[in-house]
């Protein structure tokens, strides 16, 4: 049962971007931490923060397509809010960070093996920053308490409020990991991502579950072979079956050689020979 069009599909970040951002702006009307004092010239920082919510919403529109550029984004951002206080959000608006949350969900879901272990490393000294920014005096936009429990440096609620702080965003960031595991537990081996939203082969691939003529070729092979029948460039069976490019092309040359092949035409000739590639039906 198809849950969304594939033509729908390259939408779906940029949607949950924009409606996040949307959300951040409505949440600055509704301030939820008030009795921390804030600095007199704090309107000048309003441009700064804007930019940082809007790089951190940019980072969840591109995590399908660009999902290294969503975690250098998120590197970036955080690095210029620990040295530069104007980046740092204030009370109005540091429930940016939420979207933090939503990007470890898309990480999970379209990053590469490789990747994904790279963030899965990162999600620690990210929280960690993170519970900093919103508590320790020194990292405030305040620079004297607290930004989210306005204590001074020396109060022992500061240490706790740290802790408290870093485990919450590590539990969030596991669960969201959760759900993307699940999601993507739903392919089977030879299937793609384009599946978490098909439930099937996607548009004008017959069932491949146990493909005809294939049976020389190992599950991530005919993944590959499919992808490449539907006429994926590189980059984006790369994105689709999260692996390296470099992966892809090992997998194509091996399809090619055990099949008997040529080319990447040659394929989807082969596809269409052996009735493993259908048209799509008309919308």
């Amino acid at each position: 049962m198809r849950v969304l069009p594939r033509r729908l599909r390259p939408l779906l970040e940029p949607t949950v971007a924009a409606a996040a951002l949307a959300l951040w702006v409505e949440a600055n009307a509704n301030t939820f931490v008030t009795y921390v004092p804030m600095r007199s010239d704090y309107d000048l920082t309003n441009p700064f923060h804007v930019a940082m919510a809007i790089a951190l919403a940019l980072s969840i529109a591109i995590v399908r397509v660009l999902p290294r550029f969503s975690l250098g984004i998120v590197g970036c951002v955080l690095v210029i809010q620990s040295v530069a206080w104007p980046s740092r959000f204030s009370n109005d608006n540091w429930t940016a960070y939420l979207m933090l949350v939503l990007l470890a969900l898309g990480l999970s879901l379209y990053a590469s093996a490789a990747l994904r272990r790279v963030a899965a490393i990162a999600a620690v000294p990210v929280a960690v920053l993170v519970g900093a920014l919103l508590n320790v005096p020194a990292l405030s936009t305040t620079g004297t308490w607290g930004l989210i429990n306005g204590k001074a440096a020396e109060s022992p609620d500061v240490p706790t409020g740290f802790a408290i702080s870093a485990a919450v965003v590590i539990s969030l960031f596991v669960f969201a990991w959760y759900l993307g595991s699940l999601w993507r537990a739903r392919l089977n081996p030879a299937a793609s991502t384009d599946e978490l939203f098909d439930g099937a082969a996607g548009p004008g691939l017959a069932s491949h579950r146990n493909p005809v003529g294939l049976a020389e070729l190992t599950p991530r092979e005919r993944e590959v072979y499919f992808l490449v029948a539907e006429g994926l460039a590189t980059h984006e069976i790369a994105a689709a079956a999260h692996i390296e490019e470099s992966t892809v092309k090992s997998h194509i040359s091996s399809v090619l050689s055990k099949l008997g092949l040529s080319s990447r035409t040659a394929i989807v000739a082969h596809a269409y020979k052996n009735g493993l590639l259908v048209p799509a039906p008309a919308d």
